[in-house]
């Protein structure tokens, strides 16, 4: 077993990235370990442009699984640090409340659906360096601050040597501007309703099911950003590396990643635009059947399909490896979904929901 492959089973197997990230990180070697063998066929010619964009591929792929066990490294695991474990409740009457404010140095978030109007925040950690129970649980009150000011509840944990694990129950009601910024640790929000929202991390995954929102952003180096039954008027999605998934209703996505894939099904037919962009992986695009659309879709290295009921396909550049095409089912004065899918290193595919 190769190195590489052991150092993902063994975060997998203490509980630092899920199953579902343990299976694209093993996919990714396996694809790294195939096309090394091609790469060393082809090294002999430096200006063949396949050779070239076959050694981006496998460099980004190695550096995605160099970095995300390095991450766990570099993170807060003080694993060889004797600790306390500590535990909080707090409570927050909900219609106080309007918009949420979270920022977690160390550790994970996640956002829940209460039983009543009223918030819960349970809170479960580790102070490290610190046996004695009660000089640890007078740090950890110190270190989590919360408030309410103007309606907005803020909630924040910014030392290094205290891990906090966040689960947040709301009540049932459309809030005004949710913000949640992490370092080191997951995002997890089921069922939320909100105006704008802002999720963020370094080093974690983000996922979102059953997010209804006017705007909507997430960001994370390292990490998979997923969303299903959402409902985003605008969502903004971008990942160092990582995968992202979004399945949902949408008007405008914008989706950047650089090493990675993205596989995106759009439901509606009133969306009217899609900007994806990978630098290093496939890109994937699911449309209903005889959507009014109207886009281009390229990669430099790979192949371009685009399989669409009605809707014709156009070659704009078919020169070597790099390939570009225009698809389209839109006459003059129609509204349509205005789409640009663009990849350096992988495929593109485009086809109907089924």
């Amino acid at each position: 077993m190769s190195e590489k492959r052991r150092k993902i089973l063994n975060l997998l197997e203490e509980g630092h990235i899920t199953a579902e990230e343990a299976d694209e990180l093993l996919e990714a070697l396996n694809y790294e370990e195939e096309h090394k063998t091609k790469e060393k066929s082809t090294e002999h010619n430096d200006d063949n442009p396949f050779a070239q964009g076959l050694k981006s591929v496998t460099d980004g792929i190695a550096n995605f699984i160099d970095e995300t066990v390095n991450m766990v490294k570099e993170g807060p695991f003080e694993f060889s640090f004797k600790h306390s474990n500590v535990k909080r409740t707090y409570h927050f009457n909900g219609d106080a409340v309007e918009s949420l404010r979270l920022n977690n140095k160390n550790g994970a978030v996640e956002f829940l659906r209460s039983n009543d109007d009223n918030i819960r925040i349970e809170v479960r950690g580790k102070v490290f360096k610190e046996t004695d129970i009660k000089r640890a649980e007078a740090l950890y009150d110190e270190a989590i601050e919360t408030s309410i000011s103007d309606n907005t509840l803020s909630i924040e944990q910014l030392r290094k040597d205290v891990t906090a694990n966040f689960t947040v129950y709301l009540p049932k009601k459309k809030y005004d501007q949710v913000t949640v910024e992490t370092f080191n640790g997951s995002i997890k929000v089921y069922t939320m309703f909100c105006n704008s929202s802002h999720l963020s991390t370094v080093n974690g995954s983000v996922t979102l099911l059953d997010y209804r929102a006017e705007t909507l952003s997430v960001s994370t180096r390292h990490g998979s950003i997923k969303l299903d039954d959402v409902a985003i008027r605008k969502a903004k999605l971008k990942t160092t590396t990582g995968s992202v998934h979004y399945d949902g209703t949408v008007e405008q996505i914008n989706i950047d990643v650089t090493t990675g894939s993205v596989r995106t099904y759009v439901r509606n037919y009133d969306a009217k635009q899609a900007d994806l962009s990978v630098s290093t992986g496939s890109l994937q695009l699911y449309v209903p059947k005889r959507m009014h659309i109207n886009g281009t879709a390229n990669t430099k290295i790979s192949s371009v399909k685009v399989d669409l009921v009605d809707t014709s396909v156009e070659p704009l550049d078919d020169h070597g490896s790099s390939k570009s095409i225009q698809f389209y089912n839109v006459e003059e004065g129609d509204s349509y979904f205005d789409v640009d899918l663009s990849t350096k290193t992988g495929s593109v595919r485009v086809n109907n929901i089924s």
